[in-house]
């Protein structure tokens, strides 16, 4: 397949399909037909007892998991599932495989936190290709902008990880958790017992992934939502600080003016005005 760039400002989905792929958990397990993916894949699992190889990979998968394909991988599924299935090109072309910043950093598997929002986006989609009219084509193209600005945001809080690809499901999963609980006092170690990885090997992986350290990443969500809270919340700056999990007030300010370059209270001054 032909790689290409693709600016942010090209993401054009074209739908090639929608279908709602449906077997029960209750049936035994049996792997499907290995093939090459020739146009961007996103499904959304309903009930899954199954999982599936992603370029060689095993990832099992859950219900209320989001999984992202792109031209080009190699796929065999392990059933049973339930799932919607949305297939469509870039820009009307398939068998291209495109590099995008945004699309790189969607992983094969996102855990979702809350499926109802886009179980509604690929409920639309598929009900729109089940009784094709004029606004169709309007309806494909906003919903699965929606699907992918949603899985994009999840993945990755704008300006805290490099651009290198996030593709591997533990990082994905650590990211993913830190993401949710920037208000705990989390430590590395917490991150890694939880995706199941020694700490050493955890350090390492995260690295090689994400070109970042754990608790760099760690303190950078904690201060990305400090600054919203000192600017959209009436909360005191030591309130703050035990918001994002540090009791400690002069640690907390030396590492919100490491962040931003700016003590707390000139942040919210700056960014808050009040009459």
């Amino acid at each position: 397949m032909e790689k290409r760039p693709l600016s942010n400002i090209d993401i054009e989905p074209t739908l090639f399909e929608a279908y709602y792929y449906a077997r029960k958990i209750t049936e035994p397990s049996a792997k499907i037909e290995f093939r090459t993916v020739d146009v961007f894949e996103l499904e959304l699992f309903v009930e899954s007892a199954g999982g599936m190889y992603i370029d060689g990979v095993y990832y099992p998968v859950r219900a209320h998991d989001l999984v992202f394909r792109r031209p080009g991988q190699t796929v065999q599924s392990v059933i049973p599932f339930t799932c919607f299935c949305i297939r469509f090109s870039i820009k009307d072309q398939p068998d291209i495989i495109w590099n995008n910043e945004i699309l790189n950093q969607i992983p094969s598997i996102t855990p979702l936190k809350n499926p109802f929002e886009f179980k509604h986006l690929f409920e639309e989609v598929l009900e729109s290709y089940m009784n094709v009219n004029d606004y169709s084509d309007f309806v494909f193209k906003t919903n699965i902008l929606q699907i992918l600005k949603k899985s994009f945001e999840i993945n990755h809080t704008p300006g805290l990880l490099s651009k290198k690809s996030i593709q591997n499901i533990y990082i994905a999963q650590a990211v993913d958790y830190i993401n949710h609980n920037w208000d705990k006092e989390l430590t590395v170690g917490e991150v890694s017992d939880y995706v199941g990885l020694s700490k050493s090997y955890f350090l390492k992986l995260f690295a090689d992934h994400t070109e970042d350290t754990p608790n760099n990443y760690i303190q950078k969500v904690k201060m990305k939502q400090a600054e919203r809270l000192l600017v959209y919340s009436d909360m005191s700056i030591s309130e703050v600080a035990s918001s994002c999990g540090i009791d400690n007030f002069s640690y907390f300010s030396t590492l919100f003016k490491k962040h931003t370059g700016l003590p707390p209270h000139q942040w919210r001054k700056q960014f808050r005005i009040i009459d």
